[in-house]
């Protein structure tokens, strides 16, 4: 299912922010195994619940990296930073000294493995902070810090990923299964 997943991944990823070259789309194909690699892993929990909800927290994870980084090499690589220095990786994941998991901001870029499972630890936080809102904005926590109504960044990231997922789902079964929040 790994392979599967990634390469259903890229397609989301190139339709998103299409690469500019093949090493761009090598690149690609190299994250696109991550996020499915870190949705998949048994040992994180998902970000949405149900059969398909790993699916779901990868390409939410995929689309959240093609708004905060483009995908860029100089941001996964880490020759570039956000936030004034503060921000590493393709996740733009915020470090002061170390994350919880006792990783330095370099370490983020050095194992983009670890950028993601900080970033869907924040990921996760962020919706349980933000359960009281509206789906779209349940990401505000990730993105701004606190929960807002009508947090344009969160809905961003969080609509270019249903977006995709309403247009091409995941190796759909019989009755496509909706994005959260949505009726059948």
């Amino acid at each position: 299912m790994l392979d599967q997943l990634a390469t259903w991944l890229v397609v989301a990823m190139t339709t998103f922010v299409p690469p500019q070259s093949d090493t761009d789309r090598a690149r690609y194909e190299s994250m696109a195994h991550d996020f499915a690699a870190v949705a998949l892993d048994i040992t994180e929990d998902p970000a949405f619940p149900g059969d398909l909800g790993r699916a779901k927290t990868a390409l939410l994870m995929a689309s959240i990296a093609s708004w905060e980084s483009g995908y860029r090499a100089d941001v996964d690589d880490g020759r570039t930073l956000g936030d004034h220095g503060q921000s590493f990786c393709i996740m733009q994941v915020r470090v002061i000294g170390k994350t919880r998991e006792g990783w330095a901001g370099k370490d983020l870029t050095s194992d983009r493995t670890k950028c993601l499972r900080v970033a869907l630890r924040h990921i996760r936080e962020s919706f349980r902070w933000c359960a009281a809102s509206a789906q779209e904005d349940r990401l505000a926590g990730y993105t701004v810090g606190s929960c807002r109504e009508n947090e344009h960044l969160s809905r961003d990231r969080v609509g270019r990923a249903k977006w995709f997922w309403n247009k091409s789902p995941f190796d759909p079964p019989t009755s496509p299964d909706p994005w959260p929040g949505e009726a059948r």
